[in-house]
């Protein structure tokens, strides 16, 4: 059986931080896309903000699999009770930049 707290560990991190972090993320990425054109650089930029953006789907990914909320991977693996391995857990969410929809 899993452990609930931390589905309410991830809702509580998305409830106080995800949605502030989102909206902040897609007003500077309007602005670094705009100026995209004008400055190239702004590519990793830009790739950034819109990690931010999807923060609260992330969260949401994880309070529904009820992942550890745990910032290492020894403690991941130490107290993690799915089977995913603590490799899994640390890399997913990432955006892969050859299409920025997917998630892992």
């Amino acid at each position: 059986m899993r452990n609930g707290i931390n589905a309410v560990l991830w809702c509580l991190i998305m409830i106080i931080f995800s949605y502030v972090i989102a909206i902040i993320s897609g007003i500077a990425y309007v602005f670094a896309t705009c100026l995209h054109p004008f400055y190239p650089s702004l590519t990793e930029c830009r790739w950034i903000l819109l990690e931010g953006l999807n923060f609260p789907q992330f969260c949401a990914m994880k309070m529904m699999n009820e992942d550890p909320v745990c910032f290492d991977d020894e403690s991941c693996s130490e107290i993690s009770t799915s089977t995913k391995t603590a490799s899994n857990i640390s890399s997913c969410g990432e955006i892969k930049k050859e299409n920025p929809v997917q998630l892992c």
